[in-house]
């Protein structure tokens, strides 16, 4: 939470003086009725550990991810300072676990993909001339497919003697309330941040299992539903600073 709230303070204080660096220049409001807007966001990640205790070599376990997304969104505005539009989004992600011990070991992978659309409404708030407050409500209807595999077995000589593939897919939708600040550079480039959102996601779908042979062993269905709140806590290009472009 301290982390979180000093990181609120500095990009109120950005925000807050680069306004005023910029306020003697000439400046007309950006958010115009009639004008277009198109923004968007990516993300990438990588990572990768291993772990080798100091006073055993009888135990190794390494485990690595990555993952990729888009989610570009196109917007016209309504009336001044507010905004209608609608947006796409697709996301991949991949996990693979392995450990092993002196005679057996298990692992692990898991990759994913959603993809979806939805629509938002976004309200300007100016504070003062090229700052202020943001507030952007949305809904989305998403797909998501689900494949995870889980391995056991032995060495000396190598058996395979258990595996498990699970297949998930399903459909979710969501709505959120984000809210944030803004920052027009000039009037056709503005930099937004996202400070806290408030969401709740409804999904169901079905899962699958497959054993070592092909054979299915079980089907169960999905259903999951959650709300959220969730505070900028990192730096992170997609989630505090986008920019958008407006014509």
């Amino acid at each position: 939470m301290k982390n979180t709230t000093a990181l609120i303070i500095t990009l109120l204080c950005l925000f807050y003086s680069l306004n005023n660096y910029a306020q003697e220049n000439a400046f007309e409001n950006p958010f115009s009725k009639g004008k277009k807007l198109i923004g968007g966001g990516i993300t990438f990640q990588d990572s990768a550990n291993e772990s080798i205790p100091s006073d055993s070599s009888d135990y190794y376990r390494e485990n690595s991810s990555n993952g990729f997304g888009i989610s570009p969104y196109f917007g016209f505005f309504l009336r001044e300072n507010v905004a209608i539009g609608v947006k796409a989004n697709y996301s991949t992600s991949n996990y693979e676990s392995e450990t092993k011990y002196a005679s057996n070991g298990y692992s692990n992978s898991r990759k994913s993909k959603d993809y979806g659309v939805g629509f938002f409404l976004i309200r300007y708030f100016t504070i003062k001339n090229r700052f202020g407050l943001s507030l952007n409500p949305t809904i989305n209807l998403t797909r998501y497919k689900a494949e995870q595999l889980s391995n056991s077995f032995n060495f000396d000589p190598y058996d395979l003697y258990n595996s498990n593939s699970d297949d998930s897919k399903g459909i979710g939708i969501s709505a959120g309330l984000n809210a944030g600040l803004y920052y027009a550079i000039s009037n056709k480039f503005i930099i937004e941040t996202k400070l806290l959102g408030l969401s709740a996601r409804y999904s169901e779908g079905n899962t699958t299992r497959k054993n070592i042979n092909g054979d299915t062993v079980y089907t169960t269905d999905d259903k999951n539903n959650s709300i959220n709140l969730n505070f900028v806590n990192t730096i992170s290009f997609d989630q505090v600073f986008t920019i958008n472009y407006i014509f």
